[in-house]
């Protein structure tokens, strides 16, 4: 399968996800359907360039992606690990004020890889939007936390979820296309991964960590447990349909 028939399916799949015309379980159907075509796929390029006669040359692009307020910075967050869960992308944080309150994330990697994790952090969005919503609307009755913090420390529990289980998705799919350690299509990897981040130090060679946000509020475990729902690849996925968080955050 090309990139292009790929990145088609997956797109055609989440459009099916997040029309709101869609059952549950069909949204769960097609966004699962997109999150194995996404995972799958960067392995079996990986298996074919290593199966090549000659070596691949990769070819290292760059893309900055501008994160929306409300809630910028943990969705930029959410758009690392997303980056983290492809072999061979890196996302770095760009200081500095944007307008509309919104963060700045700058993506290496193959357009190939970039163009999935676009798609799969977009996708997420989506599901955290439609969520957050929901969960505030019930949770607002019982407490007399500020909305604010709430929703961030639910997207915060949302985001921890998500990185664990796009890890474990990650290594599923690599057990079962038989890339192991060692192996030609793992040294693609590598090599790819290499590549990548020798862009990355060449922008920016002075990186630093970011503080991480302290958690004040009960909308963290609701967060996380919905972020456990959203399993990608599997039997599970959490509901898609709705606004994307930039909008449905508020």
């Amino acid at each position: 399968m090309s990139a292009d028939s790929m990145l088609g399916k997956v797109r055609a799949l989440l459009t099916k996800a997040e029309d709101r015309a869609a059952t549950p379980a069909e949204a769960e159907a097609y966004t699962a359907k997109a999150a194995e075509l996404i995972a799958r796929y960067g392995l079996e390029e990986a298996i074919a360039h290593a199966a090549a006669s000659e070596p691949v040359r990769f070819e290292v692009a760059d893309r900055i992606i501008t994160v929306p307020a409300p809630y910028a910075r943990i969705k930029a967050g959410l758009l690392h690990a997303v980056a983290r869960s492809a072999d061979a992308v890196r996302a770095v944080t760009i200081t500095g004020k944007v307008a509309n309150g919104g963060v700045r994330v700058h993506l290496f990697g193959t357009t190939a890889d970039l163009d999935r994790v676009e798609l799969l952090f977009t996708s997420l969005l989506v599901q955290a939007g439609q969520q957050v919503a929901a969960a505030w609307a019930d949770a607002k009755w019982s407490t007399d936390e500020g909305v604010r913090s709430w929703k961030g420390d639910w997207l915060e529990g949302f985001t921890r979820a998500i990185a664990q289980r796009l890890k474990i998705v990650r290594l599923r799919a690599k057990e079962d296309a038989g890339v192991t350690e060692g192996s030609g299509a793992e040294l693609v990897l590598l090599n790819k991964d290499a590549l990548v981040k020798q862009s990355v130090d060449a922008t920016y060679p002075r990186l630093r960590a970011i503080p991480g946000r302290r958690i004040t509020t009960r909308g963290f475990d609701g967060g996380y447990a919905a972020g456990q729902r959203a399993n990608l690849g599997g039997t599970e996925v959490s509901r898609a349909t709705g606004r994307a968080l930039s909008g449905g955050a508020r």
